[in-house]
């Protein structure tokens, strides 16, 4: 009796030991590799070139690859074209483009940005937007979330204010913990607290997000799984 209590414990807690996401997820999973394959020198000097960590940041962002669809992508970019541009964030905020980036995320991003009053050179430098009309901007944030190389200044400016408010903390931590933090950071909200943060690192709410009766995984856990499987051998080449 003992035995089975603690092995379903263990099933229970360690989801990573006993689910392969290449089956689970099948041809999506694949479609991910492939594109970090054909794409690994652009994201690893792109990433580089911003200040930042590709080994942690590609990793934190693999599931996101796992979910894009090209089809629901022009789908739900034409939603928000139609919905977010004319009415705003509180009537159309969908994931779009191979990050799955939502507009109220990158809105975010610049308000931090702006509040921030200070960082690196190519941060402090993104461009402004052509117009103060409110539609005109939306219009022109939904074209650059269609941009794949907008989509990698983005991440890499998450990724440094996140740096900004944990830096110390990631520091002391091993480089899967840190893929675990800030791929967890990323899915559940950069402004998040530590130990909310941390907390939500257990959660199994990938890919249909919190409520759904589909099944669920753990996000950080599919992004270790593909730093152990894949990328780390990736980026020792």
């Amino acid at each position: 009796m003992m035995l089975l209590t603690i092995l379903s414990l263990f099933m229970h807690f360690s989801p990573a030991a006993v689910e392969d996401y290449r089956q689970v997820f099948g041809r999506d999973y694949q479609a991910a590799v492939m594109y970090v394959i054909e794409h690994r020198e652009w994201l690893v000097s792109g990433l580089k070139g911003y200040g930042q960590d590709p080994a942690v940041l590609v990793p934190a962002v693999f599931p996101e690859l796992v979910r894009y669809s090209l089809l629901r992508d022009r789908m739900e970019t034409g939603g928000l074209m139609v919905f977010y541009v004319n009415l705003g964030r509180d009537y159309a905020n969908f994931s779009i483009g191979r990050f799955q980036m939502k507009p109220a995320f990158v809105e975010r991003l610049e308000s931090a940005v702006t509040e921030a009053g200070q960082g690196a050179d190519w941060l402090m430098s993104i461009p402004a937007y052509p117009a103060e009309d409110a539609r005109a901007v939306r219009s022109a944030r939904v074209s650059r979330l269609r941009s794949d190389e907008w989509q990698l200044r983005y991440l890499a400016c998450f990724s440094h204010l996140v740096g900004a408010r944990f830096g110390a903390r990631l520091a002391e931590m091993g480089i899967e913990d840190r893929i675990r933090f800030v791929s967890t950071a990323y899915n559940r909200g950069f402004q998040a607290e530590y130990g909310e943060i941390v907390e939500w690192q257990g959660r199994r709410y990938f890919p249909h997000g919190p409520g759904s009766c589909l099944p669920q995984y753990n996000y950080a856990d599919i992004a270790v799984d593909f730093y152990r499987r894949s990328w780390k051998e990736m980026m020792e080449d």
